[in-house]
């Protein structure tokens, strides 16, 4: 079950008022996963964000693996979407170049 930040991050910004914490009552088997927004925020050349639902996906998965194997997951997904964004790219510049060359012509 995912819990939206209660806060900014910390550090930001000073804050004069800070919102209840979350309780969490956590049971033996349970996973408390923290990442930053930079990893749900992650994209590929469509603008195709990682996304919660990506890393709920990986950790419903593999939820029963060791941590480290769970993580090593986790980071598995963000380099192929990153890899789809670098093909995106080197597509992009192709046609690009593609372009300037019919019009020198």
């Amino acid at each position: 079950m995912p819990y939206k930040p209660t806060s900014f991050p910390l550090g930001a910004m000073p804050l004069t008022k800070m919102k209840p914490a979350v309780m969490l009552d956590l049971l033996p088997g349970d996973i408390l996963v923290l990442l930053s927004d930079g990893f749900y925020e992650y994209h590929d050349a469509s603008g195709e964000q990682f996304g919660e639902r990506r890393v709920e996906e990986i950790v419903r998965e593999h939820g029963d693996k060791p941590t480290a194997e769970l993580l090593a997951r986790l980071f598995r997904g963000g380099r192929r979407l990153r890899a789809r964004r670098a093909a995106g790219r080197r597509h992009d510049r192709r046609a690009r170049e593609a372009r300037r060359a019919r019009r020198a012509q």
